[in-house]
């Protein structure tokens, strides 16, 4: 079945136009093509109303969706269908936690973005957290401080570390306390803890 667009007057199928229950053959009198521009620049000029409806109905209706959500994810996990997009599933995805551990049944995209997802977000903190100890040794470094424990170095300590935090690594595990509280020389003294 086809209709003509009302703007560029080309007879296009039905599917060509977005649904609209209330005109006839239950779609818009614009075509997609014609339609996107004018949608396009109402969303623009009415981003910040729009983003504070959308708030609003999930607010209101958030218990609803949840139960809604949770009912799909049986129904397809009961009929062998991937519960994120409901294609036929082919493998079983495990999300484990310290609270629980839970399947899911998957199609193999979904897992593959699943994965991404994860790898993205552990690996951009993994990052960070690299690059906030690379800053913090540099600023330790420029205040003659110990990269390890923050310490002053002194002048018997050698090169970025002091004398404490290098025997520790080196030696398996001097205790601090009693080290700094010994001074120079109580290093010869300890015995080595492991």
């Amino acid at each position: 079945m086809t209709k003509r667009c009302s703007k560029c007057g080309i007879e296009k199928p039905l599917d060509q136009f977005n649904k609209h229950k209330g005109q006839k053959y239950g779609v818009y009198c614009q075509c997609k093509v014609c339609r996107k521009p004018s949608t396009k620049a109402y969303r623009e000029a009415h981003r910040e109303e729009l983003a504070e409806n959308q708030k609003a109905y999930y607010k209101a209706h958030q218990e609803e969706s949840k139960a809604y959500q949770k009912e799909l994810h049986i129904k397809r996990a009961e009929l062998g269908l991937c519960v994120m997009c409901g294609k036929p599933a082919l493998q079983a995805y495990w999300e484990t936690s310290p609270d629980y551990i839970r399947t899911f049944l998957m199609c193999a995209n979904c897992i593959q973005n699943r994965r991404l997802r994860e790898y993205r977000y552990y690996s951009s903190h993994i990052f960070e957290r690299r690059l906030y100890r690379r800053q913090r040794q540099a600023r330790l470094r420029e205040e003659n401080r110990c990269v390890t424990c923050g310490r002053p170095l002194t002048e018997d300590d050698d090169g970025a570390q002091c004398r404490g935090c290098s025997c520790k690594r080196s030696r398996g595990g001097i205790k601090m306390e009693k080290l700094y509280k010994g001074g120079k020389n109580a290093i010869t003294n300890q015995t080595v803890t492991k």
